[in-house]
């Protein structure tokens, strides 16, 4: 073989080494780079911003709707807090407490005048609250009242008739309770344009009324998974451990489940329904074990996505625009 030939193999294997060479140190340069920023761009948001959401967790949400009390069976509302009196109420939060968790209560304008301090003490303490209404809440009827009555729908009444009543019990509850409320709930989750309208002129920070978790963006309002199926149902109905091994199972990072307290309390017999609180212990103790879930209420899980949504706002992290990257949200905005 001449040896100009032999000298240009040479030369053509060197400036490949180099070639490959070079690449792989720009690429380990890079992924170097990626790496110190991106620890760098979290350590320093979280001394801005505090905790924020991170794409491996996911949040278990309880949420209560507490009103006079409610034969499901009739479905008869009655001027009456049986189930609160009784001691079940009670001892909801006490559970709560005692496994340190917390929840969001959503009570109407007449249990806040009912509950006594101590409740009350406990509920601030720990938990987060929110406005729930029902038209029959502020205005004048008789009881029984039957919960399924087309006047008890507030999506049907007209804009002012809805900002009235969402003024007056707002004013009512943060009078009793000496604290602002941030989250409203209505009640049958009616709701519309314009109770999202007035929701966000009542200065509430977010609501919960409609399935998943979204930016409003018109409104600078959320919406917080509002949950589907009763959790004190399907405790009754199932026990905890299928409904463990759906959680267990199921993909959503924010999982909503709703619960009316005053299915602690059997209406016909006048009694509490231990085992049903015995069951929802068992639940909780078993979701704390499986330790691949957090519990927290609606107000501090809105608090994370604020961080969340400002640091988006202000570019802090390249690459991800919108909620949908990290698979947290259903939706960015629906408006």
């Amino acid at each position: 073989m001449p040896l100009h030939n032999i000298i240009k193999g040479e030369r053509f294997f060197k400036y490949a080494r180099e070639g490959f060479l070079y690449k792989a140190l720009h690429e380990i340069t890079h992924q170097v780079k990626s790496r110190v920023y991106a620890f760098l761009s979290k350590y320093i948001r979280s001394l801005l911003y505090g905790e924020v959401l991170r794409e491996d967790e996911r949040f278990i949400v309880l949420i209560f709707d507490v009103e006079e009390d409610l034969d499901f069976y009739s479905e008869l509302y009655y001027n009456s807090f049986k189930y609160i009196d009784s001691g079940a109420f009670n001892d909801l939060i006490s559970l709560l407490d005692d496994l340190d968790i917390c929840a969001t209560f959503y009570i109407t304008p007449q249990v806040a005048e009912h509950l006594n301090d101590m409740i009350k003490e406990s509920l601030l303490n720990t938990h987060s609250l929110g406005v729930h209404l029902h038209p029959h809440n502020v205005v004048r009827v008789n009881y029984p009242f039957y919960s399924r009555s087309i006047i008890d729908h507030l999506s049907l009444y007209k804009y002012d008739e809805k900002l009235t009543m969402m003024q007056r019990a707002k004013s009512r509850i943060e009078r009793v309770l000496d604290r602002k409320i941030f989250l409203f709930r209505s009640g049958r989750l009616c709701c519309d344009d314009e109770i999202e309208k007035i929701a966000s002129i009542l200065g509430y920070k977010a609501i919960s009324n409609h399935r998943y978790t979204y930016y409003i963006k018109p409104l600078k309002i959320w919406n917080l998974d509002a949950g589907k199926h009763d959790l004190f149902v399907l405790l009754l109905k199932h026990g905890y451990k299928p409904l463990v091994k759906c959680i267990t199972k199921s993909t959503e990072k924010i999982i909503a489940l709703p619960g009316h307290p005053m299915r602690l309390y059997n209406y016909q017999r006048g009694k509490i329904i231990s085992h049903l609180l015995s069951t929802f212990s068992s639940f909780i103790k078993t979701m704390i074990k499986e330790g691949n879930v957090h519990f927290i209420d609606q107000y501090r899980l809105l608090l994370l996505l604020e961080r969340r949504l400002k640091m988006n706002t202000l570019g802090c992290e390249p690459g991800h625009n919108d909620f949908n990257d990290y698979g947290l949200l259903k939706y960015n905005s629906i408006k």
